[in-house]
Formats: C-alpha cells, sequence, structure tokens
C-alpha cells in the first residue's frame, strides 16, 4: 500500500512533549500502512536522541542532525518524506483522531490545495513544557483526560460540505468552555448577530462561534498539509527568516497557484503554557523584525498593510506609549496603576515593540 501522508515533526529538546504526540499519532483513525511520520531531531540534548524506529507501532523515521534550526529540519524531513502528502505537525501538539481523514478529504475533493484547520491553545491547563518531567506528566495527564472527552464530543460532528467544515452546537459549546487562545476567543456573539447565531443554530444545529477557530493564515506549520512535489517546485522553506518562514513560504506557494481549504472538523490541540507579557514582548520584536524581512522580500502596498508597519499604526499607537501617557501605561500593565485597563496596557506595550523592531529594521532599509 503506497503511503500517502509524511507526516513531518522537526523537535528539539522537548521529549515529554513530543511522546504525547506521538502517542496521539498511534490513535489516528488512519490506516498505519498509508501514513509515516517523519521525526527530525534538530540535535536535541534530552532523550530524543535516544529515540528509535523500533519503538513506535507505526512507520516512523527517525534522523537526528546537528541543531540547524527548525526550517532546516523541516526541509530535512520533507526531503526524506515517502508519502505524497506533507503533513506538518509540530511536536507539542495533540491530533485529533480523524484529523487525516479529514485532510484526505478535502485534497480528493479538489487538486492543488493547502489545507489547514485549527490550532486550539490550552494556555490555561498546568503545561509547563520546560520544567522537571513530574509536573509534565501531571500536565500531560490533564491535557490526555480532556483531549479524551473532546474526542467523545467531536465524533457527533457530521461531515462538512464546505471547504469551511461545519460542526454541530454540541462541539461548538464544548469548544467555547476550553477557551482556546485564540485570536478572537474571548468574543461572544451578542445582540443582532446573537440572535441570528440562535436562529440559524436551532434551524440548522451548527454554531456560528465555531468561525472564530477560523484562521486566514495561509500556511501554519502546526496543522498543515499539501503534496511534496508542491514543496519541492517551491523551493522548500528559507533557513534565513528566523520566524515567519511559513509566511514567506505561503507567498511562493500562492505563486504557484495553490488555493488555501480550511476545515473546522481537522483539529488539533496545541500545549501552549501561558507567557508573561514581557515575554510576549520579546516575540513582538522577533515579530516586527520578521515582517519587515518579508515585506523587503515582497515589496508591494498590501504587503505593507498586512505586516501593519506604516505611518498609521505607529502614529496611534504613539498617542498611549508616548509623552504623559507613557509611564501611567507602563504601570498599568505591570498591575501598579489603574489608570488603563492591564490587558489594554500590555497588548499596546506589545505592539509597540512589534512596530518599533519593524520600522527600526525599514528604516535601515530606507524602506519606511
Amino acid at each position: 500500500m503506497a503511503i500517502e501522508f509524511s507526516l513531518i515533526i522537526p523537535t528539539y529538546n522537548r521529549i515529554g512533549a513530543l511522546r504525547h504526540c506521538l502517542k496521539h499519532i498511534e490513535r489516528l483513525n488512519f490506516p498505519k500502512k498509508s501514513f509515516e511520520v517523519v521525526l527530525v531531531d534538530d540535535g536535541s540534548q534530552d532523550e530524543t536522541s535516544q529515540l528509535k524506529a523500533e519503538d513506535f507501532p507505526f512507520n516512523i523515521n527517525v534522523i537526528h542532525q546537528p541543531n540547524s534550526g527548525t526550517s532546516a529540519a523541516r526541509n530535512r524531513g520533507i526531503r526524506a518524506a515517502q508519502g505524497l502528502i506533507c503533513m506538518f505537525v509540530d511536536d507539542d501538539v495533540m491530533l485529533h483522531p480523524d484529523l487525516l481523514l479529514e485532510h484526505q478529504r478535502l485534497h480528493q475533493a479538489e487538486p492543488n490545495l493547502v489545507v489547514r484547520g485549527p490550532v486550539i491553545n490550552f494556555a490555561s491547563l498546568p503545561c509547563p513544557l520546560d520544567t522537571d518531567d513530574e509536573l509534565m506528566q501531571s500536565a500531560l495527564a490533564a491535557s490526555e483526560k480532556l483531549n479524551e472527552t473532546a474526542c467523545q464530543q467531536l465524533r457527533q460532528v457530521s461531515d462538512a460540505n464546505s471547504a469551511l467544515g461545519s460542526a454541530n452546537s454540541t462541539t461548538a459549546s464544548f469548544l467555547s468552555s476550553c477557551a482556546p487562545q485564540t485570536a478572537h476567543s474571548d468574543k461572544k456573539l451578542s445582540g443582532f448577530v446573537g440572535r441570528l447565531n440562535t436562529l440559524w443554530k436551532n434551524w440548522s444545529g451548527r454554531d456560528l462561534q465555531m468561525l472564530k477557530y477560523f484562521s486566514m493564515n495561509y500556511l501554519c506549520t502546526s496543522n498543515a498539509s499539501l503534496y511534496r512535489h508542491h514543496l519541492i517546485a517551491a523551493g522548500l522553506f528559507d533557513t534565513s527568516f528566523p520566524r515567519w518562514e511559513d509566511a514567506e513560504l505561503a507567498v511562493r506557494l500562492k505563486r504557484l497557484g495553490l488555493k488555501r481549504r480550511f476545515s473546522l472538523n481537522a483539529i488539533v490541540y496545541h500545549l501552549k503554557p501561558p507567557e508573561t507579557w514581557e515575554a510576549r514582548i520579546r516575540t513582538a520584536q522577533k515579530d516586527g523584525a520578521s515582517a519587515a524581512e518579508l515585506y523587503l522580500r515582497y515589496p508591494s502596498f498590501l504587503m505593507r498593510l498586512r505586516s501593519g508597519l506604516h505611518f498609521a499604526n505607529s502614529w496611534r499607537n504613539q498617542l498611549f506609549t508616548e509623552g504623559p501617557w507613557q509611564a501611567a501605561l507602563v504601570a498599568s500593565a505591570r498591575g501598579e496603576s489603574k489608570v488603563f485597563p492591564q490587558k489594554f496596557a500590555q497588548d499596546m506595550l506589545i505592539e509597540k515593540a512589534y512596530l518599533e523592531a519593524g520600522l527600526d529594521r525599514l528604516k535601515r532599509t530606507q524602506s519606511f
């Protein structure tokens, strides 16, 4: 039987989460001879380096390489893949049992696709990925129980009839109760839209709130699949991008004519520990610099708008983060003042870090 899917998983020093990920791969509702796992150990110094193919009940190719970065690891996995379709997942995600079936359904329905699905972050779980093993096992046990409950609920999901997929209200209610950390996870449908949703749900059995899991990202390396020959034609991941390498590859895939299809039923669960806002600021600085690099690589008015690196955003942000409001904003972000809501203050400072890093990169190339 030919291998249809190659699951590409780069990993580095996260053996606890990786074992949990591989456990859920073992439970996939998909013929084990029809998929393989290409696990690329990017120079780990923990027990990952001791993993062997014979340790697993499914087809797995364990590749060990010197530490070269995530993009280089994914490229190594793509080159070694034997399947027709490459499926990207991270080493800290739990796969829904029907994940490959849903990706397969969309690929069979239409050619030349990038298939995407929701990545649901559980930031509230005790999931300290970088702490001692006892705490890790406790976190994994808690998430295991939660995932089993999710699977029971999600078995009630009917087959999707559109590219967005579909889900019944029972599933939507369960997922809403999990409070995933998505861009719109804290928004409730209210007013006219809420009443419209109630009427629609009573008539169709579907909940519009499931759309909050819909992502506009063309490519996401936690949950995406496409034919291997398209990746080869596009030139694989650019290893010079420290972040946003998936966004850069997405530009080249679009130019090949690939269309994105998103199914709300192709779900993975991401074990993501909470971050302090200071850590989020450091991440925002890296993202801002990466956004600037992406614009410099593919300069256009639309790319500039999408990056947010323009005068309008900078001017709006400076109204709050500079001048007489600056001290109050920082104090509010730290919880030392109530002049501004803490979340608002933190978000403004995170945006400031993003804009400053990105605009500084553009100014140094006279592209502002």
